[in-house]
């Protein structure tokens, strides 16, 4: 990972996107970039740092407090990173400028559903608004919601990546690479019109690939459909 400039003289931003299925290992990728991060930073001498190893910076949604991690990211692997919990995009930005963060590194980024009077994703804006700040982002999250359709800013936010980091996990059906996240609820497929988010774990979702995942289509239809 290169953490200067690609062109010498020039600071530029930039974007890595890891997205994948629940239990694809996003925020273990994300605890892994933080570290390297970090460590290019610090082994470098003072004066040649790009920026101090506080100007990098870990957020989460708050809606996020999955194996008691309220304070952190905490993977399904059990790695933890701190990180500050926010719900609204202009608390992250506030941060981002009162602490002339460098690095921003931001897991559950699908859960920034929130839009503008633009119409545009808030978070998708802000991003925008950093890169051309000349700040490095790192954003991790589901690229696709459980019904199978992109999952609020994150399709967005991979057409503007630099860096596109596609993560798979096993079918928990059939051991196929994985691509998608199931609902259940007891144990069934979720309903497609059922609340777009509904915060989980093992208890909820499991990864599956595309021929063995199943949404029921709408309340009044019982016959369960693959996507």
């Amino acid at each position: 990972m290169v953490i200067r400039s690609p062109w010498p003289g020039r600071d530029v931003g930039r974007l890595d996107v890891i997205v994948g299925a629940m239990f694809s290992g996003k925020s273990t990728a994300l605890i892994r970039t933080y570290e390297m991060i970090v460590e290019q930073v610090t082994t470098l001498p003072v004066t040649l740092r790009p920026y101090p190893k506080t100007a990098v910076r870990a957020y989460k949604h708050a809606r996020d407090g999955r194996y008691g991690g309220d304070g952190a990211i905490v993977s399904h692997d059990g790695k933890t990173l701190p990180a500050l919990p926010i719900t609204e995009v202009c608390r992250l930005y506030d941060d981002v400028l009162q602490n002339d963060v460098r690095v921003v590194l931001l897991d559950e980024a699908q859960f920034f559903i929130e839009k503008s009077s633009s119409g545009m994703y808030q978070l998708v804006e802000t991003v925008y608004r950093m890169i051309h700040e000349n700040r490095h982002i790192v954003i991790a999250g589901l690229d696709q919601d459980f019904r199978g359709l992109p999952f609020g800013p994150m399709g967005e936010l991979l057409a503007m990546a630099d860096v596109k980091n596609v993560l798979t996990a096993q079918c928990a059906v059939c051991g196929a690479p994985a691509t998608q996240t199931q609902r259940l609820i007891g144990g069934k497929p979720a309903y497609f019109d059922d609340p777009l988010i509904v915060v989980g774990s093992s208890d909820t979702y499991e990864p599956r690939c595309r021929r063995c995942h199943e949404v029921v289509p709408a309340r009044e239809q019982k016959t369960p459909a693959s996507f």
